[in-house]
């Protein structure tokens, strides 16, 4: 364990932050060296484009100036043309309707029309043709120079993996493992070993997931596409009419009467379900500390109160419930030494006040405060933390805020200066927000201590994905490869292992959705007339459809230090392409997993 891992916050300000940024820039460097790209010939062509596209939009707004002053001398043509018209209309058509127009008004009107027509004919259309050449030339010009830039820079771009930066991470901090793909062994060790509920996924799908571990103590981040049962209110309407006598004076003051239509509209809502989607972002942590402590906590906002007179009755005042919770509760909760830190963790639902003691130390105590306080290197206090036995879980609404995928393409470009910009930006971005998810966990020494036994997710089954990663697969090839037709909803993939084998996995992606159903509701609403009215309500009912797709996938062996041996790529994918008929560019690489849908699949 590294000492300084308890103290999160000072580690990264002083030590891992500005390690990260030299790793990360020494990474980009090396790649550059390992593609052998033209860098100033990259600078240059570059240049170029830049030039272009500055050109193209000169040239694209002197043309939107022509175009305006052409629509303009258009319209005054032909409002000249018919003043000129209506004034000789009279002497030519007898019958026709007369326009009381003079002949100064006609005049101007014909001049006009006459100098329009010359600007339009004689200048404009001749220079917006020379326009537009030349800026089809341009862009002929910038397309062909984007592609040059786009060569130069494809041995560069091959080079980023799906671990590039994870790599970059683990360098930086050692105590840091991250997997290549989230495999069965890792999902069995979470499950057996920290009786964690993995297999609870029935009405969710996985869109991305990364496992590893801390000090040998296993870790799952997951972005989960969620199902729940909605409602919706509908609407619907009514007019009705009806016929009443009506008494009135009339204006000799005697008392008449006489029949009258009345109308009233008459509304109507019902509730029914619609399904709903949600996404879900979470850490899952697994350590043997406290194996029999159970906890939650949310944001209380107190760490950010201040030392201010009403930050101060803040906390006093949290406090003084604490202490009424402790002298309450028949249980044995009292109140920690460190009453800020108990006020603010608000962790007060614990079950077992000695195991709480036990990780939450007077270091950690103070750590955690520190941590929750800081929104200059982190993000304060904006985590839910859940601890079920050995399983921690931190939910925080950040999380949605960044793309933890650290997908290859995100780094692929033809500037290899923008290019360079962007990945070092998005590095320690990640960098930040990967360390201080786990940083919660890292105030508290015993979660840093590495695991007593020796079952770390390694051996055979190492090797094989789990469905977590089956699930984020059949997500990344696209929901629309696998959704019914007939469903109008976001669709849940699951996934089925069917045959298993050296040449790749078969796998079943089931997809399932709804489709809506339109239907009407009469409800009686009592109306003006004195009668019950069936009013429409239209509504959508959904009813539950799905759809089975093959899909496979091939877990690649013989990694090397910066991925995939190309070699061993192209042998294994021969192989595959043999057995299941798959034409050459059928497939898509994830993640060191390569995957297809079948060419019979029926879709």
């Amino acid at each position: 364990m590294i000492a300084e891992l308890n103290e999160p916050v000072k580690y990264y300000r002083e030590q891992l932050k500005v390690k990260f940024r030299l790793n990360a820039a020494a990474a980009f460097e090396e790649f550059i060296k390992q593609s052998k790209i033209d860098v100033k010939a990259n600078v240059v062509t570059v240049a170029a484009i830049r030039k272009l596209e500055k050109q193209v939009a000169h040239v694209r707004g002197k043309l939107g100036w022509l175009k305006f002053f052409r629509n303009t001398f258009i319209l005054l043509a032909i409002t000249g043309g018919g003043t000129a018209v209506l004034y000789v209309l009279p002497f030519v058509w007898e019958q026709g309707p007369y326009f009381n127009i003079s002949l100064t008004w006609a005049v101007c009107g014909a001049g006009v029309t006459l100098v329009s027509l010359y600007l339009i004919f004689g200048i404009l259309n001749s220079r917006i043709g020379r326009l537009n050449k030349r800026l089809q030339e341009k862009h002929s010009d910038l397309k062909r120079n984007t592609v040059t830039a786009w060569t130069q820079m494809e041995p560069l771009n091959r080079l980023f993996q799906w671990d590039t930066v994870a790599r970059i991470v683990m360098k930086t901090c050692p105590f840091f493992t991250f997997d290549n793909y989230f495999s069965l062994a890792r999902l069995d060790d979470l499950c057996r070993n920290f009786h964690w509920d993995g297999d609870s996924l029935r009405y969710d799908s996985v869109l991305f997931c990364q496992s590893g571990a801390l000090n040998g103590n296993p870790f799952v981040f997951a972005d989960i596409l969620d199902f729940h049962w909605g409602s919706c209110t509908y609407s619907g309407s009514l007019t009705i009419s009806w016929r009443e006598r009506e008494s009135y004076y009339d204006s000799k003051g005697r008392l008449q009467s006489r029949w009258v239509t009345r109308h009233q509209v008459l509304t109507a809502s019902i509730k029914k379900p619609k399904p709903e989607y949600g996404r879900k972002r979470f850490l899952v942590y697994g350590h043997e500390a406290a194996p029999g402590l159970m906890f939650s906590r949310s944001p209380s906002g107190l760490a950010d109160a201040g030392d201010g007179f009403f930050g101060k009755l803040r906390k006093k005042t949290a406090v003084r419930a604490l202490r009424r919770k402790a002298r309450s509760m028949k249980s044995e909760f009292t109140v920690m030494a460190n009453e800020e830190f108990d006020a603010s963790f608000a962790a007060l639902d614990r079950n077992d006040e000695q195991q709480f003691r036990l990780l939450f130390t007077p270091l950690a105590q103070q750590e955690m405060l520190n941590l929750l306080k800081d929104h200059k290197e982190g993000f304060g206090d904006d985590f839910v933390f859940h601890k079920t036995h050995m399983i921690n879980t931190l939910v925080s609404a950040r999380f949605s805020e960044f793309d933890f995928t650290a997908s290859p393409s995100l780094f692929r470009g033809y500037d290899l200066m923008e290019q360079k910009q962007f990945f070092h930006s998005y590095c320690c971005q990640y960098f930040r927000h990967v360390f201080f998810s786990f940083a919660p966990f890292m105030t508290i020494p015993l979660y840093l201590q590495s695991r007593s036994s020796a079952k770390d997710g390694s051996g055979g089954a190492a090797r094989t994905a789990s469905f977590w990663e089956h699930e984020a697969i059949a997500n990344y090839h696209g929901a629309g490869a696998f959704r019914h037709p007939e469903s109008v909803t976001e669709n849940i993939l699951k996934t089925e292992v069917v045959e298993s084998g050296a040449d790749g996995t078969k796998l079943l992606v089931t997809a399932h959705g709804f489709k809506g159903v339109e239907r009407v509701t009469y409800i009686s609403v009592y109306g003006g007339d004195g009668r019950y009215h069936p009013v429409p309500v239209p509504w959508i009912e959904y009813l539950p459809v799905s759809r089975t797709t093959p899909l496979i996938v091939k877990e690649l062996q013989g990694m090397n230090d910066r991925g995939a041996d190309e070699q061993t790529i192209a042998k294994q994918w021969r192989r595959c392409r043999r057995k299941w008929g798959v034409s050459k560019d059928g497939f898509r690489c994830r993640k060191s997993i390569l995957s297809f849908i079948p060419e019979n699949s029926g879709r």
